[in-house]
């Protein structure tokens, strides 16, 4: 009787432990998380959406970056698109009217003034559809480029692009929204909520 007890509790610990670990894990697993606001959001249903999310689980591997990297110089756009669409899971990003896009490439590259840009690329179509008469978002097909730029505090503004707006980095390591110091400011308000890797 006393064996059975112990066994049970043995393994009511072991379980209670196992889901600690599970749970500490999905709260605390995000590498870079960033809040942020969007330009003239201010229709109906989506002024109360307050400020959102963009969470970065992991950066692009080398090897990852490198294939579609690859892929853009050797088949422009369409190469891009695909090598985007065929990588695994980064973080994702939240977007006006509960709207959960998957981050599929993620890297962040210094810049020379200390702060940082942070390339990521989702593969469906981020838009901006409550500027149109529409009360929903459209159903396009695409990938979105997205590029912070950050000062050294971890603050800035993000903007969007479609593939074919984007070129080779300053160091070829990756791509970079091409102009974007003309492009306008789509995340506005973009903070570095939290750092953990």
């Amino acid at each position: 009787m006393l064996d059975w007890t112990k066994t049970t509790l043995a393994f009511w610990t072991a379980a209670v432990v196992g889901l600690t670990t599970v749970c500490l894990a999905q709260t605390h697993g995000a590498m870079q998380r960033f809040t942020f606001g969007v330009e003239q959001v201010g229709k109906t249903g989506l002024s109360g959406e307050g400020r959102l999310q963009l969470v970065i689980d992991r950066w692009s591997t080398d090897a990852e970056r490198e294939r579609v990297l690859l892929a853009m110089n050797e088949n422009g756009p369409d190469g891009l698109a695909r090598a985007v669409r065929s990588s695994g899971a980064v973080g994702y990003l939240h977007w006006p009217g509960s709207l959960d896009y998957t981050l599929r490439y993620a890297y962040p590259v210094p810049r020379p003034d200390g702060g940082q840009d942070v390339v990521l690329a989702t593969d469906s179509p981020v838009q901006q559809w409550w500027e149109s008469s529409r009360s929903s978002p459209p159903a396009y097909t695409g990938i979105t480029v997205i590029q912070l730029r950050l000062n050294n505090d971890g603050q800035g503004e993000g903007k969007l692009a479609m593939p074919g707006m984007v070129t080779a980095g300053r160091d070829s390591k990756t791509f970079l929204l091409a102009d974007y110091d003309k492009r306008r400011v789509v995340l506005t308000d973009v903070r570095r909520d939290r750092v953990t890797g």
